[in-house]
């Protein structure tokens, strides 16, 4: 299978209506392993701490992806806030191939996707963790 990665355009910010609407379309992930993977590929996000997550290229442009979208973040409504978060899930799902939130299973060695549950959980924090004083700088 030939892997193809797409890059994001970190100059513009999502459109959050389309890329969920989108990804509603396509929900399916067959043929595409979910769990017990080996190595991740350069689409995925690898949960954890430390130099494999940081240098990881999915990681990479998943945080160019927030840090392009944190004004937005700051500035929006609970429910619109909801809304970014649940784009930048399916944005990473949507690629071909397909993005997963990966962690790794100490006991086997082995990475396996933490569900969209758990991605909106850790995209929500990143956000939340990361600009929060920015979001006080602002309102001052």
């Amino acid at each position: 299978m030939e892997t193809k990665v797409i890059r994001v355009d970190v100059s513009s910010t999502i459109d959050v209506e389309k890329i969920i609407l989108a990804s509603r379309q396509c929900k399916s992930r067959d043929g595409f392993t979910m769990k017990e993977i080996a190595k991740p590929a350069p689409n995925d996000v690898v949960c954890g701490r430390g130099g494999g997550s940081q240098n990881h290229v999915g990681n990479k442009e998943y945080r160019a992806v927030i840090a392009a979208n944190k004004r937005r973040y700051i500035e929006a409504s609970r429910r619109y806030k909801s809304l970014l978060v649940e784009s930048i899930v399916q944005a990473v799902r949507a690629q071909d191939p397909p993005g997963r939130f990966l962690e790794k299973d100490t006991k086997t060695g082995l990475w396996n996707d933490i569900g969209d549950k758990r991605a909106f959980a850790k995209v929500s924090h990143y956000f939340s963790s990361r600009f929060s004083l920015v979001s006080v700088q602002i309102i001052n």
